[in-house]
């Protein structure tokens, strides 16, 4: 199915593993752009088929795959910009991300977020479980968007316009 140079991608991307953060590790990602927003260390195996090419093609060895809550997507992030989730001593991290809704005017997203990290798991696995099932409508939706916009960029190309009887 796949061509051999992205059947060994997918074989390494499928192993991508870590010592210190496991497979259901909540974690705290700080991405530019952002505050420190909470995450799962994730899998490929987890991901809805249709986003495997993106996310395979978008792998960088060394990286782990992170699952975001809230909004649901996937990344691949450097471990030092990782930090595992140590309960009862998040409040700082919490106040940050409604103060950066707030500014970002994104505090429906901050919001679910929240809703989502209160309901977190007691393990990694069940917390897998319970974020996989989450985000198989919202990943749908997302793919749907997706295909809409390049099937109106294939019929609308940007530089071009439409006229009347072409």
């Amino acid at each position: 199915f796949y061509g051999p140079h992205l059947a060994t991608v997918l074989r390494e991307v499928r192993c991508t593993r870590s010592r210190s953060m496991p497979l259901g590790s909540s974690v705290w990602v700080k991405v530019m752009g952002y505050c420190a927003w909470p995450g799962l260390i994730w899998s490929l195996d987890l991901c809805a088929r249709a986003t495997w090419p993106d996310i395979i093609t978008s792998y960088v060895p060394g990286k782990l795959l992170v699952r975001y809550y809230g909004e649901h997507s996937s990344s691949w992030v450097a471990p030092k910009q990782l930090v595992l989730w140590e309960d009862g001593n998040e409040a700082d991290k919490i106040e940050a991300l409604k103060a950066w809704g707030k500014k970002a005017n994104r505090t429906k997203l901050v919001s679910a977020t929240l809703d989502e990290i209160a309901g977190r798991a007691d393990s990694g696995e069940e917390e897998l479980n319970r974020m996989s099932r989450m985000g198989w409508t919202y990943q749908l939706d997302h793919l749907q968007m997706a295909a809409r916009a390049r099937h109106s960029a294939l019929l609308h190309p940007t530089g071009t316009t439409a006229t009347a009887g072409s």
